[in-house]
């Protein structure tokens, strides 16, 4: 509810601000200046306003909404002006008249403050330079610049404001004095460091000498703090929160009294900047009286940083009971300025355990373009347990930020984050046949064959086998079975390990009948594609020796001892390899069988199980929501194959700001609403289960992006790539509504005849008011934001001495079934209690303005 009393004559703003409407400006003396951010070197791009930066610079009918201008970067900052797009986020600036004083939004163009031009001369966005007559010398594009360089009044654009002095003459104000008129408001899209303000042509001539000056209102701006002059005319002032022309007799011409320059906003310790409120004042010392034509008309620009921390992080390969050193994420500045306060930090979930991250600084808390900061750390995976799962997840995630980091939309740890995946696992990368690479979760096994005087066991002979070997769905190993020869291996499995650099490793082999064909192998390195070093293999055997010449050859990952493909190799006895291990690596039996030919043909593709899970985020509701309304994400894992997938499970919590959490999922699902677990049992080749969450937006997420990240899908297969996921997606929470009242009185008429019906333009020659006077009161309610401002509930008494005449709502959305406006009946007299103006639940649409006007008759 806003309350609107009774204001007698002369006419005054609602007392919202109390501090702020006063008939005078009180002047602040002999404040101290805050130090400033460190100074910058005499080369520093700085981003700045220019032409390109908006559609409006072809657009001069005044307004009071924002004109928005994207800012681009200056490279050539001091000495130049070579303007370069800034890639998203862009920045943009707004200036906006926030309120008036003098003024209503019916008159404003006449009467009070607004940015554009009323003769249609100059474009809401303009030169800097083209009023006021102000020299590029006049101005400093960023604080530690030398003074008077890096703004041209040429190539730098500015929003074009003008100031009626109208409303100061039908207001009867003093000849002399300041009088706040409106308050100007910039809004930065994304948080800048080292703002800068440049004013020019600051004083107006018409009839009489006066010019705008400014008080600096840190408790309703964002992140700013106090004002420190860096150049201008020599009548250009900056005293404490006020930015005035200080010359003895005012004027509209730079250095002819009328006033240009540069003024640095000083942020808050820790802090960036995204808005500026200053309140508009004009004032003269001129004894002649306001005029009906007086006008100000100043440019207004501004520049300052933006830059943009991105985090990378690679990740080799992860083994299980493996110790990873000297890992390296890096925070790199992409500009394209200096950042402020640069961060850089890491963490870990999941398997494994993490030293504590050594990260640097920046020197002198300021990080230059392309500069990094770095986290290094080391890393060692858990023990393998052969009971356990074949693989485990581990996720680092990488968080940067800056106080002027333009991507992630605020000023604290963490508005970028990268955030790697990787698996342990327990095998190296092998071929399991000729042109056949296969990335499966490998067991350590012990072997027995049937040899020509029975089963016979190799025991203590533990091996790595890829084949020939298939997995079921569980991820379970089982015997392929070759067509045409004979026999079917019986295969027991047990737990082992790596062998070792330098150790001796002894293979022994069961006799075999004739024509046994096979190849050891023996893998030196667990990267894929790296030649192992040169060994000896001595080969034995107990009977005769006429089979045991075995070939050695190089292979992708290793060396191959291979047993003739053809002739006859009569092993009738056993076969004993020895060797030492070039490096660590393992050993596997690659095919030993009787007939070597006959299961090459007839082995199947796949001989061990893998998957290829694609997790995409999306959001099916709108981009944009009020508060009260929901944010709908969906979450959908694909299995792209080619084997089917078991126990897949991701987490996804919806942010705090978004509650009454609703769950839509797949039957065969679960969904833990207290981890945000989910697990699908099974997906098969191609097959594909959505989680939906909705949300309800809370106060807490008003005028913010909310991002909903989600972990990516894994499942007891491996999955050897990520390529194709989205983690995450958000949704825009427009800013709450809020309701701005003006209440002004206008007295119409000397005569009470026709009241209630009369036109809202005063009679000529109208005089103060008397009794029988007729007056209008216009109550104004603007909602300024993005959102639907509803339930309103406005109540007006008029003060005794009054007779009600009549009132009426416009602009008001009536569409709610209670609206409406209760009134007095006509001739009411007003006591105290007698004569309530009550508007009911009415709604404001998003940025408009709706008026109440009532109509009576002083006794």
């Amino acid at each position: 509810m806003i309350p609107m009393p009774f204001l007698p004559p002369p006419v005054c703003p609602i007392p919202l601000r109390p501090a702020l409407v006063r008939p005078a400006l009180i002047r602040l003396v002999g404040a101290a200046f805050l130090a400033f951010a460190p100074a910058l070197a005499l080369a520093q791009a700085s981003t700045e306003m220019t032409q390109g930066g908006g559609s409006e610079t072809s657009i001069t009918a005044p307004t009071l909404e924002p004109v928005t201008v994207t800012l681009q970067n200056n490279s050539n900052n001091p000495t130049g002006s070579t303007f370069v797009p800034i890639s998203a986020e862009a920045p943009t600036a707004s200036l906006e008249v926030g309120r008036l004083y003098y003024s209503s939004t019916t008159n404003f163009t006449t009467h009070g403050v607004y940015v554009g031009d009323a003769q249609n001369q100059f474009a809401r966005l303009a030169p800097l330079g083209v009023r006021g007559t102000p020299a590029s010398g006049n101005f400093t594009s960023l604080p530690g610049i030398t003074a008077g360089q890096g703004i041209s009044v040429d190539a730098n654009y500015a929003w074009f404001v003008e100031a009626r002095t109208r409303g100061l003459a039908a207001a009867d104000v003093r000849d002399t004095g300041s009088y706040l008129v409106a308050d100007l408001v910039i809004r930065l899209q994304v948080p800048m460091t080292n703002v800068v303000l440049h004013f020019a042509g600051l004083g107006g001539i018409a009839g009489k000498r006066f010019s705008s000056e400014f008080v600096f209102d840190a408790a309703q701006s964002a992140g700013a703090q106090s004002l420190s002059r860096l150049s201008g005319t020599s009548n250009f002032a900056v005293s404490g929160t006020v930015i005035s022309n200080s010359a003895t007799s005012l004027g509209a011409d730079c250095g002819n009294g009328g006033a240009c320059g540069s003024v640095a906003i000083v942020a808050a310790s820790g802090q960036a900047i995204t808005k500026i409120v200053l309140h508009h004042y004009l004032r003269s010392r001129d004894s002649e009286a306001w005029g009906n034509t007086g006008v100000d008309a100043f440019t207004l620009s501004l520049s300052g940083e933006v830059a943009d921390m991105v985090p990378t992080l690679t990740l080799p390969d992860l083994l299980w009971g493996e110790t990873y050193r000297g890992l390296t994420a890096t925070c790199t500045n992409a500009g394209p300025n200096t950042v402020r306060n640069p961060t850089c930090a890491v963490t870990m979930s999941g398997a494994g355990t993490m030293t504590t991250p050594v990260c640097g600084a920046a020197p002198g808390s300021a990080l230059a373009v392309d500069a990094a900061l770095t986290c290094t750390f080391d890393y060692t995976a858990p023990a393998y347990n052969p009971n356990g799962p074949a693989s485990a997840p581990v996720t680092f995630t990488t968080t940067t930020g800056g106080l002027n980091d333009r991507n992630g939309g605020t000023t604290t740890l963490g508005n970028n984050q990268r955030a790697p995946a990787s698996t342990v696992t327990g095998s190296p990368y092998a071929p399991s046949q000729p042109g056949q690479t296969c990335s499966a979760t490998a067991n350590v096994l012990s072997f027995a064959f049937p040899g020509a005087g029975g089963t016979e066991t190799g025991s203590g002979y533990d091996l790595i086998s890829h084949s020939p070997f298939s997995f079921d769905v569980n991820g379970k190993p089982v015997l392929m079975t070759a067509s045409g020869t004979p026999t079917t291996q019986t295969i027991t499995m047990s737990p082992g390990a790596l062998f070792k650099p330098n150790e001796e490793v002894t293979l022994g082999l069961p006799a075999l009948g004739a024509s046994s064909r096979g190849e050891i192998v023996v893998v030196t390195s667990r990267i894929v594609g790296r030649a192992g070093s040169s060994m000896t293999v001595t080969v034995s055997d107990a009977g005769d020796e006429d089979h045991d010449v075995f070939t050695i050859e190089n292979a992708a990952g290793g060396m191959i001892a291979r047993a003739p493909t053809s002739g006859s190799n009569n092993a009738d006895g056993d076969l004993v390899l020895s060797f030492t291990m070039p490096s660590e690596g393992y050993v596997f039996l690659r095919q030993y069988v009787t007939d070597y030919a006959a299961l090459y043909g007839a082995r199947r593709d796949g001989g061990c199980l893998r998957t290829d899970l694609r997790t995409v985020k999306g959001r099916t509701s709108a981009a944009s929501i009020e508060v009260g309304q929901t944010a709908t994400f969906t979450i959908t894992v694909t299995n792209t194959g080619p084997s089917a997938a078991s126990n897949v499970q991701l987490t996804d919590l919806m942010p705090p700001t978004l509650t009454g959490v609703t769950v839509t999922a797949p039957a065969e699902t679960t969904y833990n609403t207290a981890t945000g677990l989910w697990t699908v049992p099974r997906l098969a080749n191609g097959a594909a289960a959505t989680l939906t969450l909705t949300g309800t937006a809370t106060m807490a997420a008003s005028n913010t992006t909310v991002t909903n990240t989600t972990t990516a899908a894994i499942g007891d297969q491996p999955d050897p790539s990520t390529a194709g996921d989205v983690l995450s997606a958000s949704v825009l929470v427009l800013q709450a509504p809020m309701v701005r009242a003006t209440k002004t009185v206008t007295l119409l008429s000397n005569q009470s005849a026709n009241c209630a019906t009369r036109p809202s333009t005063p009679d000529t020659g109208v005089q103060a008011f008397i009794p029988g006077s007729c007056v209008e009161y216009l109550i104004g309610l603007t909602n300024p934001t993005g959102s639907v401002a509803r339930d309103i509930l406005m109540t007006d008494v008029l003060a005794a001495g009054l007779t009600f005449m009549g009132a009426a709502a416009t602009g008001f959305d009536t569409s709610d079934p209670s609206y409406a406006l209760l009134v007095p009946s006509s001739g009411t007299a007003c006591t105290a209690t007698t004569c309530t103006i009550r508007l009911d639940k009415a709604r404001l649409a998003a940025n408009s303005t709706g008026q109440v006007r009532i109509r009576a008759v002083l006794r």
